[in-house]
């Protein structure tokens, strides 16, 4: 029995196929005047080696600054899926 689980797990990851996606990541306030995205790629940095706030520690950051974090996923009625695969470029505001 143990053996058919290994060998039906087995064929499950050789048959698994990955599916390229891409995360837009992106903090947004209701503060017009603030631009945060320094702010929170400094405090995501500040635990330092690697390892990122929690996520508890994130919500309390966004209340703190009223703010919230998105993530693109359907744009209309189409399934968000980038156009643009360049490196990351920084947008400036108008």
């Amino acid at each position: 029995m143990a053996v058919k689980l290994v060998v039906e797990r087995e064929r499950e990851i050789r048959a698994f196929v990955p599916k390229e996606y891409w995360l837009i990541p992106a903090v947004f306030s209701s503060d017009s005047n603030s631009d945060y995205s320094r702010q929170w790629a400094e405090f995501l940095a500040s635990k330092g080696s690697g390892n990122q706030p929690t996520v508890d520690e994130q919500n309390q950051w966004l209340a703190e600054h009223k703010a919230f974090k998105a993530e693109i996923y359907k744009v209309g009625e189409k399934k968000f899926e980038a156009a643009c695969k360049t490196k990351q470029s920084k947008f400036s505001r108008p």
